[in-house]
């Protein structure tokens, strides 16, 4: 079951919230959590990117529509390592068949 929205900023509010001020940046999972911890920084007047770098990892579609600022995000290419995986477990099969 994938997280919400709503899900991953009750986990903002409750779980990072508290220790937050110990901190100028977050590296997210995912753009959807950076995407809450984002919104929460919003609502509560801390300026992103000056007193919160945020960080996501995935690359969702979504952070294309983010304008002020930018969604920093790292690219996942999942088509190619799939492909590589699925390369390398054959190659894996084929050597300990032969």
């Amino acid at each position: 079951m994938k997280a919400t929205f709503e899900d991953n900023y009750a986990f903002i509010e409750n779980e990072v919230a508290p220790i937050l001020d110990k901190y100028d940046g977050v590296f997210c999972s995912n753009d959807l959590i950076a995407y809450a911890l984002y919104m929460y920084a919003v609502r509560h007047s801390i300026n992103v990117p000056e007193q919160l770098k945020i960080v996501g990892y995935d690359y969702h579609s979504f952070t294309k529509m983010l304008q002020d600022p930018k969604l920093t995000t790292i690219s996942q290419p999942m088509d190619r390592i799939g492909k590589l995986l699925c390369s390398t477990l054959i190659t894996q099969i084929e050597q300990k068949k032969g």
